[in-house]
């Protein structure tokens, strides 16, 4: 398999150039039990494009979350065209509950709904967004 390393660092490199905003963003997973607050910000996507995505995972009452029994996947998909990525996003646990995903490759443009899901035991929840690819 052909690293995506140098392609995902251009594409830091693209969105730091183009003056992309820093705020983070936050979602709610669907039972709100977590937060997912993105450290990476995401600007104009123009396709095809692989989206460097870095987020935190914490509890949304503010209490301690143990990185030790969480485990994290990625995917996207075009709700309206009935279809997901073409290839599987790669989690990395950076440290702690911060996570970077390598490989979210964006094939065509329109609206894409990217999913953080977060299992913890044999509980699962989804965190969900959508963003549009041009």
């Amino acid at each position: 398999m052909k690293s995506l390393g140098g392609l995902l660092t251009f594409a830091i490199f693209a969105q730091l150039s183009m003056g992309v905003s820093s705020h983070a963003e936050v979602f709610v997973s669907n039972g709100e039990t977590y937060r997912v607050t993105l450290l990476s910000p995401i600007g104009r996507i123009t396709a095809p494009a692989v989206l460097p995505l870095t987020f935190t995972v914490t509890l949304n009452n503010g209490e301690p979350l143990s990185p030790d029994d969480l485990t994290i996947t990625v995917d996207a998909a075009m709700i309206a065209h009935y279809h997901g990525l073409v290839r599987s996003p790669i989690v990395r646990r950076l440290r702690g509950t911060t996570f970077t995903v390598d490989g979210l490759f964006f094939h065509m443009p329109g609206e894409w709904d990217i999913f953080v899901d977060v299992k913890r035991g044999r509980i699962l929840e989804r965190t969900q967004w959508k963003i549009d690819v041009q």
